[in-house]
């Protein structure tokens, strides 16, 4: 699902299945997530570090939004986003 050296942990519901779900993940600095959509609506909130955010077909390093700790952000259903 997601590129090696992410840890991934489901706090709530499943993530392969109809509903909300909850998980957490925690990435290594300068890991980075292609562009990918979802089905429904995803919330993002930045626990600790930093999460450069970013909309559209393919990861472009220059475009997005830098989120900090305590950081949140929206990423509407089917819109391609990355970090």
């Amino acid at each position: 699902m997601f590129p090696k050296g992410a840890q991934i942990a489901v706090l709530s519901g499943d993530p392969f299945k109809d509903g909300l779900y909850v998980v957490r993940m925690k990435m290594p600095s300068g890991y980075k997530i292609p562009a990918h959509n979802h089905p429904t609506d995803e919330m993002v909130t930045v626990i600790s570090g930093n999460l450069h955010l970013g909309m559209g077909d393919k990861l472009d390093e220059k475009k997005g939004m830098l989120l900090t700790a305590g950081g949140y952000a929206e990423a509407p259903a089917k819109m391609n986003h990355y970090a």
